[in-house]
C-alpha cells in the first residue's frame, strides 16, 4: 500500500508531461487556392474539419465557389508550408493547396 502512495505522485507528474498542445494565438492570416474539391457538402466540409483540428490553426474556412481557403493561424506553431502540406495529406492526397503569398498578413 505504501508503494502505491509513493508511485502516485510520480505518475501524476509524469502524466502532465510535454504532450500538452500549445494554445494557438491568432497572429497571421493566409489564403490558399484549394484544388481537387468536387462537392461543397463533402470535400469542403472535410477539409475545413480536418484543418480546423490542426494544432496552430485558429480558423479555417473555404469559399467553395472560388476554391479559396482563408486560414487564421499561429505562426509560432505552424508555417505556410505545413498548412499546404496538411491540406494535401487529407483524403489520401485528393486535394492540393497553392499559397497566395500576397495574402500573408500579420495581425
Amino acid at each position: 500500500m505504501k508503494k502505491i502512495f509513493f508511485l502516485l505522485p510520480i505518475l501524476m507528474f509524469w502524466s502532465c508531461g510535454e504532450d500538452t498542445p500549445k494554445v494557438a494565438k491568432a497572429n497571421t492570416t493566409y489564403e490558399m487556392e484549394i484544388s481537387g474539391m468536387t462537392c461543397e457538402t463533402g470535400c469542403k466540409k472535410l477539409i475545413e474539419k480536418k484543418m480546423s483540428q490542426k494544432e496552430g490553426v485558429v480558423a479555417f474556412a473555404i469559399d467553395f465557389e472560388k476554391s479559396l481557403a482563408t486560414v487564421v493561424f499561429d505562426e509560432n506553431i505552424l508555417d505556410t508550408t505545413a498548412l499546404r502540406e496538411n491540406v494535401s495529406e487529407i483524403n489520401n492526397g485528393a486535394y492540393s493547396a497553392r499559397g497566395l503569398p500576397q495574402t500573408y498578413r500579420k495581425l
